[in-house]
């Protein structure tokens, strides 16, 4: 039996955790001690049970499931986008843009929020210098380099409902839904200036890059705009089967499209003026309102079905890794380790790691290792007992 059991140990070593190294060398050594007939045949008996249940330990041990788990939630109410910066979250809302310490994930805390008579909705940081979507209220100025004593230094209402800003070289470029793209000069915090703007109906999302704007509408998808004359936008184009898009984000050479209904889609803009699809994804029931990237890897905010996590190491095959349905997600973002999002009920925290169910493959880890260990005594006992 010895020689057997070792066999197939070492067939499998590659499944043996170092957890597993003790019960082999007992085996080992219960196996060298059957010198008699009537012992070896009864050890290699016992050895279908050893065996079997050595190897089902092993395999509920090491083939852990890993997932994206819920660390902390907060309510508080509806919340529109997110921005962590510093160990805070900055979570817009009906209220205006409130302030989470986060320095701790696992226990968020409010600590303070800069109130907005319509709410807010985007929000883009340089440094501590939060630029607002501010709905009606038009772009909102604010100083968060004290996060729990903001202050307001400036704004401009120009009529409209701002959606989203981006800000890149000391121009903010705020979407608004009934007046399109709006170019503002805000190297004056305290007294922007609107320069110039281009007409566009339901401006939903906007992001900037060395003198391309890309500007999404849910109905004619991603206008790009040459803004390298800011006073006198111009249209390039409209990004190829890019609508009904409402959010965009960048990446590197990445463009990132969340189109409602129609999933997710990912172009390459390493040519900013010819914009190439590379891959999509659609979640079956899903409404997709953010995507995110980090490494080979999105982060979805899906309104339907919550937090997604795709594999993008092949942009032609992205599949779903993972999923935490609980939240109504409309943004998100990823920092320090962690998917901060900005829910139907307030902030939730989200962590890739082992899942929480497959946590428990301890449960049966434990009783499998007890059972073979017995086994293994009992025979030591009987071999005991047979040499009296």
């Amino acid at each position: 039996m010895g020689a057997w059991a070792n066999g197939f140990l070492r067939e499998r070593g590659s499944l043996l955790s170092f957890h597993d190294h003790w019960l082999r060398g007992i085996i080992s050594r219960f196996s060298g001690l059957a010198t008699c007939h009537k012992v070896r045949k009864g050890l290699r008996g016992l050895s279908l049970l050893i065996i079997p249940l050595f190897f089902m330990g092993t395999v509920a041990h090491g083939d852990q499931e890993y997932a994206l788990n819920m660390v902390a939630s907060i309510r508080h109410g509806p919340s529109y986008s997110v921005a962590v910066l510093d160990g805070h979250a900055y979570v817009t809302g009906n209220d205006g843009v409130s302030v989470f310490d986060v320095a701790d994930p696992s226990r968020p805390r409010l600590v303070e929020t800069l109130e907005m008579a319509d709410g807010a909705f985007g929000i883009a940081f340089v440094g501590a210098t939060a630029y607002i979507a501010g709905a009606a209220e038009g772009l909102v100025i604010a100083d968060f380099s004290d996060p729990e004593n903001p202050v307001t230094v400036g704004s401009l209402d120009d009529g409209g409902s701002a959606y989203d800003v981006d800000v890149e070289g000391g121009l903010a470029y705020l979407a608004d839904s009934t007046r399109g793209l709006e170019v503002i000069n805000v190297s004056d915090p305290e007294a922007p200036t609107k320069i110039g703007e281009y007409t566009l109906h339901d401006a939903r999302s906007v992001r900037a890059r060395e003198g391309v704007v890309y500007l999404g509408t849910p109905s004619q998808g991603v206008v790009m705009l040459d803004v390298s004359n800011p006073g006198s936008p111009t249209r390039m184009g409209v990004v190829s089967g890019s609508a009904p898009v409402i959010d965009i984000n960048l990446s590197g050479d990445y463009m990132l499209l969340s189109c409602h209904g129609a999933g997710l889609k990912v172009y390459d803009i390493s040519d900013p003026g010819h914009p190439s699809c590379l891959g999509s994804y659609i979640e079956p029931g899903g409404e997709a309102y953010c995507v995110e990237m980090h490494e080979d890897r999105l982060y979805v905010a899906d309104l339907q079905r919550g937090g997604l996590l795709l594999d993008f190491s092949d942009p032609s095959n992205i599949r779903k890794i993972s999923a935490y349905g609980d939240a109504g997600p409309h943004d998100l973002v990823y920092a320090d380790g962690y998917v901060f999002m900005a829910c139907e009920e307030g902030l939730v925290i989200l962590e890739y790691g082992v899942s929480e169910a497959a946590s428990t493959t301890w449960i049966s880890y434990i009783p499998l290792r007890a059972a073979a260990l017995a086994l293994v005594i009992g025979v030591l006992v009987y071999r005991k007992r047979s040499k009296g």
